[in-house]
């Protein structure tokens, strides 16, 4: 009767907080009887507090969102380093150190704020200087510079000869500082003379900057066009409502509580301060969209020996300069100027009068250092030699910027899910298994990766230069984003055919435990398993779905089901037991592509495994009866485009698909056999 109440009181909290409240109360029965809490209810509760209290930390403003080459994931990584040191793991791996160091990338950034502004000079008027972030930022399609010139509107920035279309058609851009809109006019129409199928190549960034260079543009400042800037605003509109929701749903809960809950109280304060936290910062998100800033990178590499400076410049603060060059007799709008060429395909370019713009463009490369932390079990008698390995990367996007599905928010994205989870499972994991004898055993190797976010780096650097030979490496468990677990999207388990046992064995565990599990057979998946896959280790990953927060400053620990974690633990800690003593090594196998891209089950899903090499993004392999495959997509294309933005990470394709729904149309141009296909992909509710 006891436990019926404290359910039905508690039945509204979150489960962060009703494990809380379950935690106290067994401290209390504890204190009160010592009788009452037998050892496996102990465990339990030891093991959420632990879990809890990493991923509080792990998940903390103090890490800034553990982004690969911050001063914050190098105190992440000690932390990791200290836990597997004090649970006696073997830590001197590398040179005596717990660390793999490798290059992770070469990143572009732009560089200080005072070498990145935008100065108008207009007769008779005072100077207008537009700061960084403000209403202008640096791309790194663009050089470092700074240039001055007349300032002059080209249209879309296109100069198409077959179809007689060409924005500089009359007007002399020889050293002036461009103003064009991103995009092509008619985008999506099927009177689109430039392309009847979808976006065409002058939409291209790269094709808009050679364009503008080609026509003797000193600079370049690209304007969002206003579909893209009015999904940025809906999209911070509907994540405001969502966290002010929020707010009203925990007033309700601490007005319905007993005085006497004063814990509950305080933790669900605590919680309410944390949203109103994220609504402030929602706020600002909001007061930024209309200019529809493009990210750093979100227009791509330059291509080719000629450079200028390239900026992204506000949508709202270019409405205005354009408003304020028509006069009584002809007024101007920027909607007004896009609904005209729209409709006449013929350009609408013109000079503003009397206007200087001096342009300051900075953007910096840097080598990003990135560290595996990795410890090892040793094996135990006959099965010593060989290896398992249990792998959760531990890094995130940081502050924000091209990770971020949050654009333009400078805020902490704390990655309680993505992937503090999945770490400090994966350090539950070596703490219990480190205190449980196993007469014979192989090594279970744990690896924390950094880089993964950048795409897979830490993994795929360690399938390269592995401390232990990969064909003895018989499975890897990846943990990546397990702290959503409920019962409507399950707990997905990718894998389950790249060893013919798998199978019947995720039956066989998921007896005891029961969790709403969905299997997936394939070994690929944007995540580090992958990297074991394809160097022929059989793999299975542990995955709760993604969510609203994903890759977003919202993604906090309130939000975190510790309670799932805990039984996600026990059954993971019953698969390494038995893939560390089982006699027989597990066989490897190649599967179908599965799911491709990870999704929650209310999310769109676009069916492919893809490769990164350099600036080139292809399709490896293509789900049968998955959105990619329904239109036509093959293994082998290389995609250059989505809608009108170019694409040459991996990374670029997850954004965009990301934040669409299901049912929702992308238009892909890939090149096949050297020639550019566009194909229409709708996409479908992930199976």
């Amino acid at each position: 009767m006891l436990h019926s109440l404290v359910s039905l009181r508690f039945s509204l909290l979150s489960p962060v907080l009703f494990c809380a409240f379950a935690l106290q109360t067994a401290r209390t029965a504890q204190a009160e009887n010592p009788v009452v809490m037998d050892v496996e209810a102990r465990v339990k509760m030891e093991s959420r507090e632990r879990i809890a209290s990493d991923l509080r930390y792990l998940s903390s403003d103090e890490l800034k969102g553990r982004d690969t080459g911050s001063a914050e994931i190098e105190v992440a990584a000690q932390f990791i380093a200290d836990r597997f040191s004090s649970l006696g793991l073997n830590t001197q791996l590398f040179n005596g150190a717990p660390y793999q160091v490798f290059t992770a990338t070469t990143e572009t950034v732009a560089g200080p704020a005072e070498k990145n502004q935008l100065i108008l000079k207009k007769d008779g008027a005072p100077d207008q200087r537009i700061e960084m972030e403000k209403g202008v930022r640096p791309l790194a399609i663009g050089t470092t510079g700074e240039v001055s010139g007349e300032l002059v509107f080209a249209g879309y920035g296109i100069t198409a000869p077959d179809s007689g279309y060409d924005d500089y058609a009359g007007l002399d851009a020889t050293g002036k500082v461009v103003v064009i809109i991103r995009g092509e006019p008619r985008r999506g129409r099927a009177d689109n003379p430039l392309s009847s199928q979808g976006p065409s190549r002058f939409a291209l960034f790269n094709a808009k900057v050679a364009n503008a260079i080609a026509h003797g543009a000193a600079g370049l400042l690209i304007v969002n066009h206003a579909e893209a800037t009015g999904q940025d605003i809906q999209s911070a509109e509907t994540r405001l409502a969502e966290q002010k929701k929020q707010v009203f749903d925990i007033d309700s809960k601490l007005a319905s509580l007993p005085e006497e809950a004063v814990n509950t109280r305080s933790k669900l304060s605590e919680t309410k301060a944390i949203v109103e936290s994220q609504i402030n910062a929602l706020r600002t998100e909001l007061q930024q969209a209309p200019e529809g800033l493009l990210g750093t990178t979100q227009a791509g590499e330059p291509e080719g020996d000629k450079r200028i400076p390239v900026a992204s410049l506000g949508r709202r603060i270019f409405a205005e300069w354009v408003a304020a060059q028509g006069t009584a007799d002809a007024p101007k709008s920027l909607d007004s100027i896009e609904a005209q060429i729209d409709e006449t395909m013929k350009p609408a370019s013109f000079v503003f009068t009397g206007t200087i713009a001096t342009l300051l463009s900075s953007v910096e490369t840097r080598d990003v250092i990135g560290k595996n932390v990795i410890a090892e079990l040793p094996g135990v008698g006959p099965l010593a030699n060989e290896t398992i390995v249990i792998g959760a990367h531990y890094d995130h996007v940081g502050m924000g910027g091209n990770g971020s599905l949050a654009p333009g928010t400078v805020a902490v994205h704390n990655g309680a899910d993505d992937n503090g989870s999945g770490t400090v499972t994966m350090l539950e994991l070596a703490h219990r298994l480190t205190k449980e004898p196993m007469e014979s055993r192989r090594r279970i190797v744990f690896m924390a990766f950094s880089g993964e976010e950048l795409g897979l780096l830490g993994s795929k650097h360690y399938a390269r230069e592995p401390r232990f030979p990969l064909e003895n490496t018989v499975a890897m468990i990846n943990l990546d984003m397990v702290g959503r677990l409920n019962d409507d999207e399950g707990l997905t388990i990718y894998g389950v055919e790249s060893a013919p046992t798998f199978d019947g064995l995720i039956d066989e565990w998921n007896a005891t435990y029961k969790l709403p599990v969905v299997k997936d057979p394939s070994g690929n998946g944007p995540s580090d398993h992958t990297s074991f896959y394809e160097k022929g280790v059989p793999v299975l990953f542990f995955f709760t779905g993604l969510h609203p927060d994903y890759h977003r400053p919202t993604d906090d620990f309130e939000k975190i089901n510790v309670e799932g974690m805990v039984r996600i633990t026990d059954m993971v800690s019953q698969a390494a037991r038995y893939l560390a003593t089982v006699a027989e090594r597990p066989t490897y196998q190649k599967t179908g592509p599965g799911a491709g891209i990870r999704r929650g089950n209310r999310t769109a899903y676009l069916g492919v495994s893809m490769e990164e090499q350099g600036t080139v993004v292809s399709i490896s392999a293509v789900t049968e009866e998955g959105p990619a495959a329904k239109a036509g997509l093959q293994v082998g294309d290389t995609i250059v485009q989505i809608g009108d933005d170019g694409m040459n990470k991996i990374a670029d394709v997850q954004r965009i698909v990301s934040g669409k729904r299901a049912g929702d149309k992308i238009t892909l141009i890939v090149l096949r056999s050297g020639q550019e296909i566009t194909v229409e992909v709708e996409l479908l509710r992930r199976p």
